[in-house]
Parts: structure tokens; C-alpha cells; sequence
């Protein structure tokens, strides 16, 4: 199989500058709309505890290794006796891509989120968030069934997840081919209907995140991945939160890196929590997953454990030339994003303390111990 692959974030995003200069914006429309998710088959049903009590969780549970990181923190039994010894509670909620998370965390019902880097930039430059930690550097692909130039796709049905990650990649990848959106036929749709769409020729390509990708190469190592664009993830909290709870703040930052040292301790703490996120995704699809936990594991090591000891947003992101500052003057050219937010609103939302507060405080916030609900 012959892959393309840019594996640099400051790569990607030179292309990004060649695409703003294009003018070219944005004209597909989402799949799920923003005011049709209270609505939506699934959200509609999710119990969001509007009392001070409880604190409100978005998690993605397809997506990994978020997903099996998250698996990991919803059994800490740590983190849910600190809470409780504060009259507090945290409740997990499911989502299919970021954007989605976002919406409800703009309606005050969620106070803390993973997701990855363009929601979570969307956010910062358009609610009063703090992004304090980094979760996962992984990449989203662009594949096709047989090996073409990108430029071939003219014409032709491509499937993705409207406001992703990978939508971004897939258009600076069109525009790097000299095309763009008006030159294919973009298809929205959730991450999980992506394989099944390249499967059954619905679409002749997809652009999508882990583990989508690594799962349908292995079924058909026929495929062939055009494009890869490196992409990160995060957790971050709503400003008012932090503000009002700093100690729940870091008990659950320090979940999260417990998360993290439990699974690198040893391979089978890393399929343990595969597992989990393997049943989770299989409860949420409503079928059995198609990633193995294999898979799962492989991702979590590779994207998740390697910066297990120090988590820490990248010191450039805090600078003009980092991947922030880019990104948002793209969401801007793309009237994603209104051309009146300073560049100030979203460095001021990146912070590295909190996550350094924890670190320095390993026994207060009992980092190296673990005690974990099996098979919850």
C-alpha cells in the first residue's frame, strides 16, 4: 500500500495558508444541524443533571484513544469518592463527533469535554472555555479503494463528519490537488456510517479519524490512504466551572493522568481499558463493533500513552505561528467563525498550569494509585 503521509502539524498547516489564500469557503451543510440535536434520536434521551451537583461529561466514544481514555476514568473509584466527599457527582455523556459536544456545552448542560483540536479551537474562540490539557496527537486519513492522485476524486462522492478534524484535512488536501469542495460531491454523515459507505460504494472516498481507518485497512488492505493530517485532542472545561470548583477541576485532571500512568504500567492494563471502549462502542452503535480491541490497544499506545508523564498543551500553541493561532484564522476565512474574535480569546483559553498544579502535587492527588471498578 502506498501512503502519503504529512507528519508534521506545521506541514499541514502551511497548505492551510496556501487555502485561505484561496478565498475558498465553506457550502456543505451538517448532517445534524445545531438545532435539531435536542432532538436527535440519542441526546434527546441524556439526563443532564442541571443541579450544581452534578457535573456533565462529553465524551466520544468512537473515537480513540479518547474513547478508552475516558473508559478508564468513568470506573476511578478515586475520582468518584473525592467528588462525592464534596456533594458531587460526574455523569458521562456519549457523543458522535466534537461539534456535537460543543452545542451542548453552549446550552450550559456540559462542563467539561474531550475533543478534538478544531471543536475544541471552534469553542475557545466562541464560549469561555479552558483548554488544560493535551489527550492524544494522532492523525485523520483520506482513502480511497485503489491508489489514484487526490486530483482523480474530481467528480466523485466523498464521505466525512461535518465540522471534524478530518473535514479540515479533507479539504486542504483537495486544495493542495488544485480543487475544492465545488469539485467533488462532500457527503456528510456520522463517523460510524464512513467504512460501511466505501464498503457499499455509497461514497468512493472517506476522510476519517481513528480507529475508522486502521479497522478498514485491515479488512481490505486493498485501500489506500491518499492523505494523512496530523490532528490532536483535548480536554477542556467551561470557564464558570473552573471558577466555582477548582478542586473538583484537579481531582479530575488528575483522573485523567492516572488514566494514563495506569495503562503504560503494563500491556494488560491497556487491553483491559481497550475493552471497555470496545463494549462502549458497541453499546452506543447498537451492534457489535467493528474495530478489534487490538486495534484499539495499538491506537491507545501509539497516540495516547507517549505522553503519559506530561501532558501539557505545546508551548507554541501558545504563539502565532502554532497550530491555535492558524487554525483560527481558517474557521475565520471560512465565516465559521466571526472575523471580530481576537487572537487573545483563544490563547487566553490555553492553559498549562492547572495541568502543572496536579503534577507537582502527586500525593495530594494520588497519581500512582489505582483502584479501578472492574467490568462496569
Amino acid at each position: 500500500m502506498k501512503t502519503r503521509i504529512h507528519g508534521r502539524v506545521d506541514i499541514v498547516f502551511g497548505l492551510l495558508f496556501l487555502f485561505l489564500l484561496a478565498g475558498c469557503f465553506f457550502c456543505s451543510k451538517s448532517s445534524a444541524e445545531p438545532e435539531d440535536l435536542f432532538k436527535h434520536p440519542l441526546y434527546s434521551k441524556y439526563n443532564f443533571g442541571k443541579e450544581e451537583s452534578i457535573i456533565d461529561f462529553a465524551t466520544q466514544p468512537l473515537a480513540a484513544p479518547l474513547g478508552v481514555v475516558v473508559e478508564v476514568m468513568k470506573r476511578d473509584n478515586i475520582l468518584a469518592e473525592q467528588l462525592k466527599s464534596k456533594g458531587r457527582e460526574i455523569r458521562f455523556h456519549s457523543f458522535f463527533k466534537g461539534a456535537d459536544a460543543n452545542f451542548f456545552i453552549k446550552q450550559g448542560l456540559v462542563e467539561v469535554a474531550i475533543t478534538g483540536d478544531t471543536p475544541t479551537i471552534t469553542l475557545s474562540a466562541t464560549y469561555d472555555i479552558v483548554v488544560a490539557a493535551l489527550v492524544k496527537q494522532g492523525h485523520s486519513s483520506l482513502i480511497a479503494k485503489k491508489q489514484m492522485e487526490i486530483k482523480q476524486l474530481k467528480g466523485k462522492r466523498i464521505g466525512y463528519s461535518f465540522g471534524s478534524t478530518a473535514h479540515y484535512g479533507l479539504l486542504l488536501g483537495l486544495y493542495a490537488a488544485g480543487m475544492s469542495e465545488s469539485d467533488v460531491t462532500m457527503v456528510p454523515m456520522e463517523i460510524d456510517m464512513l467504512a460501511e459507505a466505501i464498503e457499499t460504494d455509497k461514497v468512493d472516498a472517506i476522510s476519517a479519524w481513528e480507529p475508522i481507518p486502521m479497522s478498514l485497512l485491515a479488512r481490505h488492505p486493498d485501500y489506500v490512504v491518499l492523505q494523512q493530517f496530523m490532528n490532536s485532542s483535548y480536554m477542556c472545561f467551561t470557564k464558570a466551572f473552573i471558577n466555582r470548583n477548582p478542586e473538583e477541576t484537579s481531582w479530575i485532571l488528575a483522573s485523567f493522568l492516572r488514566s494514563l500512568r495506569w495503562m503504560k504500567m503494563n500491556e494488560k492494563n491497556t487491553v483491559q481499558a481497550a475493552e471497555w471502549n470496545w463494549k462502549a462502542r458497541s453499546e452506543f452503535q447498537n451492534k457489535p463493533s467493528e474495530v478489534t480491541v487490538e486495534q484499539l490497544t495499538v491506537i491507545t499506545r501509539n497516540q495516547a500513552l507517549s505522553i503519559a508523564e506530561a501532558p501539557y498543551i505545546p508551548i507554541k500553541d501558545f504563539k502565532e505561528e502554532g497550530m491555535f493561532y492558524k487554525s483560527l484564522n481558517f474557521l475565520k476565512s471560512q465565516k465559521l467563525i466571526q472575523a471580530s474574535v481576537p487572537w487573545k480569546k483563544v490563547k487566553d483559553s490555553l492553559d498549562r498550569d492547572l495541568m502543572a498544579s496536579v503534577l507537582s502535587n502527586p500525593v495530594k492527588y494520588r497519581l500512582d494509585e489505582f483502584d479501578y471498578k472492574p467490568g462496569k
